[in-house]
């Protein structure tokens, strides 16, 4: 089993609102919904990591529609 580490964060009243109202719908404690997303995001290549954080400037839409097209195209072979 990995070692296990916690954070605090600090987020906007309506993002931790938000993350209440998923994780009550689903059953799942906040503290491993925060957990999931985390493992997520690591896992994500380097251009869906850098549109969540914003670092595409005005390219990510067109960067995410290419991203989008490329996806669709390798899951229709």
């Amino acid at each position: 089993m990995s070692e296990v580490k916690q954070i605090r964060l600090n987020v906007s009243s309506e993002s931790k609102e938000a993350m209440s109202a998923i994780r009550k719908r689903y059953g799942i404690p906040e503290m491993h919904a925060a957990s999931r997303l985390f493992t997520w995001f690591a896992e994500q290549d380097d251009v869906v990591q850098l549109s969540i954080l914003g670092y595409l400037g005005d390219l990510g839409p067109d960067v995410a529609r290419a991203y989008l097209e490329d996806l669709a195209k390798k899951s229709k072979r």
